[in-house]
């Protein structure tokens, strides 16, 4: 849903996932197929999200949390370019009174997901990484729009409604654009659509720092260079690339620039694959390369862009 929700405002996301029913992220750190698909690397992202009680516990600083880094230390191996983003999730319904007796925070709505939204803040904290706070936009639809029905009947997993909150809160945390400017609806009211995207633009958009997001920009950049030797990713627009993705061609235009610039190809790893020089508008084959993310570098203009072949 978060790829429609992308696509309805001419945005792509290319995404793969591993998501065994009730994985812990201590089971995703022992999992192959997890650790593969972090390994084959090109992701900008990689989300971890916790079973829906680990985080809802009292100091899972000394179980979660390690797993949590040993995931993060693979990821920044694998994906130097990338940023660890964990997935916050929610409290249930009414709580679990089932454990009340044992443990009392658990017992309401309220308790538990504050615990969950504390341990999920504090895990990103401890790591350096970034929260995409799906349960807090929830809470905030809960309070100013209660009509929404978030939970199915086993009040713990989403509706199509909680999944398209959850979507338009991941929108905004992977993109940084508002999700109010999303055109796509799951089939639920255009009333309800309309303040889901009010929330997530209020909750997430409006507070990107507050959920770290853009906040670690510069080490992250720091540690791309130092991998790839490549700089400047994403400068300001003087070239215009596209279409990107792309599977065949790619058309590269450079604004106020008719003499040859030298540009160099590079994969993700910082390996030159094309050099040539350009001029104006030219127009590229990229039907040979294998599918992933690649840097278009100008040396004239000490400039790196970065492209997807699909």
């Amino acid at each position: 849903m978060v790829a429609d929700v992308a696509s309805s405002v001419g945005d792509t996301l290319i995404y793969d996932y591993n998501a065994p029913g009730s994985y812990s992220i201590g089971n995703h750190s022992l999992d192959a197929t997890s650790i593969a698909k972090i390994k084959l690397g090109h992701w900008d992202y990689v989300i971890l999200q916790g079973q829906s009680y680990e985080l809802a516990l009292a100091n899972p600083e000394a179980t979660v949390f390690i797993y949590a880094h040993n995931l993060d230390t693979i990821i920044r191996a694998f994906n130097p370019c990338s940023e660890t983003m964990y997935y916050m999730t929610w409290g249930r319904k009414n709580g679990d009174s089932s454990s009340c007796a044992t443990i009392p925070y658990l017992c309401t709505y309220q308790s538990m997901d504050s615990m969950i939204r504390l341990n999920y803040m504090a895990m990103a904290n401890a790591n350096s990484d970034v929260v995409s706070p799906v349960g807090a936009v929830r809470h905030y639809i809960r309070e100013f729009y209660p009509s929404i029905e978030l939970y199915q009947s086993d009040e713990s997993h989403p509706t199509v409604s909680g999944t398209y909150a959850a979507a338009c809160c991941f929108y905004a945390a992977l993109f940084r654009k508002d999700p109010g400017t999303i055109s796509f609806n799951p089939g639920i009211s255009s009333t309800d659509a309309t303040n889901i995207r009010t929330a997530a633009t209020a909750v997430a958009f409006d507070s990107l720092q507050y959920w770290h997001i853009g906040q670690y920009d510069s080490l992250i950049a720091a540690r791309c260079q130092s991998a790839t030797g490549i700089i400047d990713i994403n400068p300001p627009l003087k070239v215009i690339l596209y279409p990107n993705p792309a599977a065949e061609t790619i058309t590269i235009q450079i604004a106020n620039q008719n003499k040859k610039q030298l540009i160099q190809i590079y994969n993700y790893m910082g390996t030159i694959i094309n050099e040539l020089e350009i001029s104006g508008s030219t127009m590229l084959n990229i039907s040979t390369l294998p599918k992933g993310i690649y840097f278009l570098h100008i040396n004239n203009l000490q400039q790196t862009y970065k492209f997807v072949k699909q």
